[in-house]
């Protein structure tokens, strides 16, 4: 008898990696938005507090800070979502790590972009990125799960076609997603209930833990406020050069 990951490995030997890798990546330019906004204030800390907020209002300034803290909080569930619904098993594994890399890319360069130019212009090419992203991506399907959720059928074939290649058949793939979303509305029950089994509750911890400590080790403060600590710390080096 053939196990799951020996008939997944069937569905999908003939399908192309290009499309799904290509999907990743503009999904994953976002995560690159995402990486500027947290590491945006880094490097011109300083000049934020003398007042260099080029005639911009600091209840403007809070209350972007927030939106795009909330967009980009959101982003981190949506992107790595759409990435593991499009991929391929033996490649989703490496797809899902794309997002944390190119997050950590959006971070470097809201470190570097302060070296060469004014907080303005900073900014400015802080914003072109979510844009870049939204051009880039507006021409990516909707997963194929997704639309067989909402009963698209045909539209998921298409859809699963485009990640697969044209040459591919998607109809035992697309019969495998449809008896994994059966099998999930079959057993579906509310959140109250599937928190008093003893296997979510483990999943729960684990997960809970996990993101506890890693903001317990202070992760976020280094990043927003390490231009002031090497400030504090009184090395003579510039500051925007020891962020890097």
């Amino acid at each position: 008898m053939l196990t799951k990951e020996n008939q997944d490995q069937l569905l999908t030997s003939g399908a192309l990696k290009q499309p799904q890798y290509v999907a990743a990546i503009s999904v994953c330019l976002g995560a690159v938005a995402a990486g500027t906004v947290l590491g945006w204030t880094s490097n011109i800390n300083v000049d934020l507090e003398l007042g260099k907020f080029n005639n911009i209002t600091k209840q403007i300034y809070v209350a972007g800070r927030f939106f795009t803290g909330l967009a980009s909080g959101s982003f981190c569930v949506s992107a790595p979502l759409y990435t593991t619904e499009i991929s391929e098993a033996d490649i989703r594994g490496g797809l899902g790590s794309f997002f944390q890399l190119f997050l950590t890319i959006g971070i470097l360069l809201a470190y570097t972009f302060p070296l060469v130019y004014s907080i303005a212009l900073h900014s400015i090419l802080c914003a072109i990125i979510p844009l870049i992203f939204g051009m880039v991506f507006i021409v990516q399907p909707e997963t194929p799960i997704h639309l067989l959720r909402n009963g698209k059928d045909h539209m998921a074939r298409i859809s699963l076609q485009k990640f697969r290649g044209k040459h591919y058949d998607v109809e035992a793939e697309i019969s495998q997603m449809k008896a994994y979303i059966e099998e999930n509305q079959k057993y579906q029950v509310s959140t109250i209930a599937t928190m008093k089994t003893r296997a979510a509750q483990k999943a729960f911890l684990i997960c809970f833990s996990l993101m506890f400590f890693q903001q317990l080790a202070g992760i976020n403060a280094v990043i927003f406020y390490k231009g002031d600590k090497f400030e504090a710390s009184g090395i003579e080096m510039k500051v925007n050069m020891l962020l890097l």
